[in-house]
């Protein structure tokens, strides 16, 4: 029995981790359609707020953002980055990897900043992997500290994530 529960928990964990992409090289197109609601806790961190940037820039970019207290119940909209949510931080991969799953893109810098949030969010206490894993964070947490307003986060955090996108794509342009 011990083996079957061991073998189980492997196969969990190995679909965990896989990959983000897509297995053919169809380009993944954002949804069209109603523009959905999304909603998580009003604790803002570094993987939610990369999460809100993927959403808004790649999967629904007419979705609108609703932040409650922590603790609190979801009773309407999409939820994201909290316990129960289907987009959330799992054991071996971040709230960005997760959408990710959902909605895979094939573009080399999304998938980068994918591996980034993972750095900051699942490798929290161990060194970074990647140097922009260290700036990143720590730009998102002043601005957090900074600003009350979670829709003001957001909006400065969109140009970090921006900037660091168009960073990654060239970095890597042939």
């Amino acid at each position: 029995m011990k083996w079957i529960t061991v073998l189980l928990i492997i196969s969990v964990c190995g679909s965990l981790t896989t990959g983000c992409r897509r297995h053919d090289d169809t380009p993944f197109k954002p949804t069209q359609g109603a523009a959905p609601h999304f909603v998580t806790w009003d604790t803002l961190e570094p993987d939610s707020l990369a999460s809100v940037w993927l959403i808004k820039r790649f999967v629904y970019p007419d979705a609108s953002f609703s932040f409650i207290p922590k603790g609190s119940p979801i009773t309407n909209g999409i939820p994201f980055d909290t316990p129960e949510s289907k987009f959330r931080r799992y054991h071996a991969i971040s709230c960005f990897q997760s959408i990710l799953r959902e909605h895979p893109i094939n573009d080399p810098a999304v998938i980068r900043i994918g591996e980034i949030t993972h750095d900051i969010e699942i490798n929290y206490w161990g060194e970074k992997r990647f140097p922009e894993s260290v700036r990143l964070a720590q730009r998102i947490r002043d601005i957090t500290e900074r600003e009350a307003d979670p829709q003001a986060c957001i909006s400065a955090c969109l140009t970090i994530l921006d900037d660091l996108y168009n960073n990654i794509t060239e970095s890597i342009a042939p």
